[in-house]
């Protein structure tokens, strides 16, 4: 069998090395700014101005990190954070390295139940601060793919209530671009803090 041949740029990044010196600081921060995300969505689920249930606070929010979500490094928060068979209510902050930031509602089976009349109500709210509606076949889908979401300020109230009925599964996304590092704790604490007032 022939020997694999390099090509000259494939050669080069073979040599370099100071990338991935660049590479972990940049995750030290990364870390550093999940963790005061984490803070202020904590304070929030902590404020009985809310009235959000405990469950959502009785589970530590969690990072995970990867290095291959379609080759590409990725970073995430859940935070809350509620998983069973069937009930789910998370609150995803994503970082995918080359892409964009990007925050999730995931809902479904009870706490879909429980929040999509709210939803419904709020529909003004979601549509002032942008969220989009996923159309994607999984939750677990994370390509922001304007051709997978539904701007949710580009339907009325009563067809965002039609496509939450008889629903599994709800993601409601956002993305920024990568530019706007210094100010995700800023957004996504602000996303969250809106999301609770109108599930209240």
């Amino acid at each position: 069998m022939p020997s694999p041949i390099l090509n000259p740029i494939e050669l080069r990044a073979l040599h370099e090395n100071e990338f991935f010196y660049t590479k972990a600081a940049i995750d030290a921060k990364i870390s550093d700014l999940f963790g005061a995300l984490k803070k202020e969505i904590e304070s929030t689920l902590q404020n009985t101005v809310f009235g959000l249930p405990p469950a959502l606070s009785a589970t530590p929010g969690r990072l995970y990190r990867g290095e291959n979500l379609d080759h590409l490094p990725w970073r995430a928060l859940d935070c809350p954070r509620l998983f069973s068979k069937e009930d789910m209510f998370c609150f995803r902050t994503l970082l995918i390295w080359g892409t964009s930031f990007s925050f999730h509602l995931l809902l479904s089976g009870h706490w879909l139940d429980k929040y999509a009349a709210k939803l419904v109500e709020g529909h003004a709210s979601l549509a002032a601060s942008n969220w989009n509606m996923s159309l994607q076949e999984s939750p677990w889908d994370w390509k922001m793919d304007p051709a997978r979401y539904l701007p949710i300020n580009c339907i009325s109230q009563k067809d965002f209530e039609e496509k939450l009925h008889n629903r599994i599964w709800l993601k409601i996304s956002i993305a920024y671009p990568l530019d706007e590092f210094e100010r995700i704790p800023d957004h996504g604490a602000r996303l969250f803090a809106t999301l609770a007032q109108t599930l209240r």
